[in-house]
């Protein structure tokens, strides 16, 4: 990844697909690809590209696809699969309002439920408050409108131009098929999401449209807690080392350790058409300690089981509008 380092339902055939996997504690890593938005206030549906800072109130939104997801270093994307997501956070204080090279932005919490349901999304089982990373195991594609996310110019796009085509497009066929993992805000004083400024003008989503995509504008790292996980428990990693830690230390007492760390960059948004509502592109690796994980074979029949049984919104969708 060279320089750019940023660290449904599920039903009975989920619970007898881990009821075959043996529990084990496992670290699990995340590489993936990003297309950024940014959204004002309370609109929801029209992604922010014009001449302007960054301001306390924002959310940046992500959707992204991982084409590299490990568990204890073994793949653990079945083939025929792939495992997509959405991020967001919202600005809670910028460090200096005139955005020189050096300029801290700290989040917090955005209205992720919110965002989906204002664009057509209607998850089955909310991602539920506090949430800031939910991830999404669907077909590659999977029918029922599921189509390959393609967002890196690793995936054969040139000059970066995605296949999703608008923000509610890239929302929907980020989250289809079943859920995965959420993680987010749940009131752990080790939880944070910070970002600095590596150029002028990377908090103007104008001018970060206008940068090469190989080109980093700012970089950021975030510790999480965890609100939803398939496969159950989810242990503690010690922020600054990677190490297993104990945690939790309970709310007020920082320990050092999180659910999940994560750290990335930010990049500029060339080759994004100007009409799509992205401003820039953006990466990140993660990582999670899990205390029950499936083999990578029970995770193929956990994702073929979870397909089958119309986890896909399309199939309940048709299923709604063609009653028997």
């Amino acid at each position: 990844m060279n320089a750019r380092k940023l660290v449904s339902t599920l039903g009975i055939g989920l619970a007898l697909s881990f009821a075959t996997g043996a529990a084990q504690s496992a670290l699990l890593t995340f590489e993936d690809d990003d297309l950024d938005f940014l959204l004002r206030g309370d609109d929801f549906t029209n992604p922010i590209t014009s001449d302007t800072n960054f301001q306390v109130g924002d959310t940046l939104l992500s959707v992204f696809e991982i084409p590299n997801f490990t568990t204890d270093g073994v793949n653990s994307i079945p083939a025929g699969q792939e495992l997509t997501g959405v991020a967001g956070v919202t600005i809670t204080d910028i460090s200096d309002p005139t955005f020189p090279v050096g300029t801290t932005i700290t989040f917090g919490a955005a209205d992720l439920d919110g965002i989906l349901a204002a664009n057509g999304v209607n998850l089955a089982m909310p991602l539920g408050a506090g949430a800031a990373v939910a991830m999404f195991f669907n077909g590659a594609p999977g029918g029922a409108g599921d189509t390959d996310l393609e967002i890196a110019i690793t995936d054969g796009n040139p000059a970066g131009n995605p296949s999703c085509t608008s923000l509610a497009d890239c929302l929907e066929q980020a989250t289809l098929g079943s859920k995965f993992q959420v993680d987010g805000f749940l009131g752990d004083p080790d939880e944070s999401w910070t970002s600095v400024i590596t150029q002028a003008g990377g908090a103007n989503p104008s001018v970060v449209l206008g940068v090469n995509n190989a080109q980093i504008v700012a970089n950021f790292n975030a510790a999480l807690s965890n609100i939803f996980h398939a496969s159950g428990e989810v242990g503690f990693i010690d922020i600054a080392s990677g190490a297993a830690c104990a945690g939790p230390g309970g709310v007020g007492n920082a320990d050092g350790c999180a659910q999940l760390t994560l750290s990335g960059t930010v990049t500029g948004g060339g080759g994004i058409p100007a009409d799509h509502g992205a401003f820039a592109h953006s990466d990140f690796d993660a990582n999670k300690i899990t205390a029950a994980v499936p083999e990578p074979a029970t995770l193929l029949l956990l994702s073929a089981g979870l397909l089958g049984i119309g986890a896909s919104r399309g199939v309940q969708k048709h299923i709604k509008n063609h009653k028997v």
